[in-house]
């Protein structure tokens, strides 16, 4: 009977030792899947940063260029202005002098 007993307290044990290892093995699983996925997500991140970053600098250098097409444009633009107003602005005293003058 003793020896009955022992092997049911035996096999309990065994239950117990196992039922343990197997909470600690889906504990450890867990704590792999997270860190798993902390590890993807960190890599991803990391992708649409360089991604973002790539895009900026283009959408920079793009900007660039714009700006100075414009620059560009306006220097041509002050310096024609600047050669109309050197032919005419004799010719727009005396009309403005006349103007004056004459009312």
């Amino acid at each position: 009977m003793e020896n009955i007993i022992n092997s049911i307290l035996e096999i309990e044990q065994n239950g117990r030792e196992k039922l343990d290892n197997a909470f600690k093995e889906k504990n450890q699983i867990i704590a792999d899947a997270k860190a798993e996925e902390e590890r993807i997500i960190n890599s991803r991140l990391e992708e649409i940063d360089k991604h973002l970053k790539e895009i900026e600098e283009k959408e920079k250098k793009s900007a660039d260029c714009q700006l100075s097409v414009i620059e560009e444009n306006m220097k041509k633009e002050i310096s024609h202005l600047d050669k109309v107003f050197s032919e005419k602005h004799d010719l727009w005293v005396n009309e403005i002098f006349s103007a004056v003058v004459n009312n």
